[in-house]
């Protein structure tokens, strides 16, 4: 599925998957940035197979969550191959640790404690 997709039609397809694809090209700015799709992932626990560079890639492997490959399709092949060769308690693991990561830094809870303290300060 290509392409912006309402939440809710956006989670559907996340729900329904045993790994996420996430691509960013890292050849301009929003390359460094992380993803809606990446935090959306790892909030239906969901391993990644990560294709991208910049705080995205930081986060990802902070949270011991995906495979990564390069901008390539040789790679993305490997990291494909590399995930399917993982069993079905492997790849949980990565999706548990992905929902950790989550948890801890991107909730809405965590969030807006993150802002009120920057009010406070």
């Amino acid at each position: 599925v290509h392409g912006r997709k309402p939440l809710k039609e956006a989670s559907g397809y996340i729900v329904s998957c045993d790994a996420a694809l996430v691509t960013l090209s890292n050849k301009t700015v929003v390359g460094k940035t992380i993803p809606a799709k990446l935090i959306m992932a790892m909030a239906f626990s969901k391993p990644i197979i990560a294709m991208l560079g910049g705080d995205g890639k930081d986060v990802l492997t902070n949270a011991n969550g995906a495979v990564f490959a390069e901008e390539d399709a040789t790679s993305l092949a490997l990291a494909i191959d590399n995930m399917a060769s993982l069993d079905k308690k492997q790849r949980k693991n990565l999706g548990d640790n992905n929902f950790s990561y989550y948890s801890k830094n991107f909730s809405i809870d965590n969030v807006l404690d993150s802002i009120e303290l920057s009010f406070r300060k």
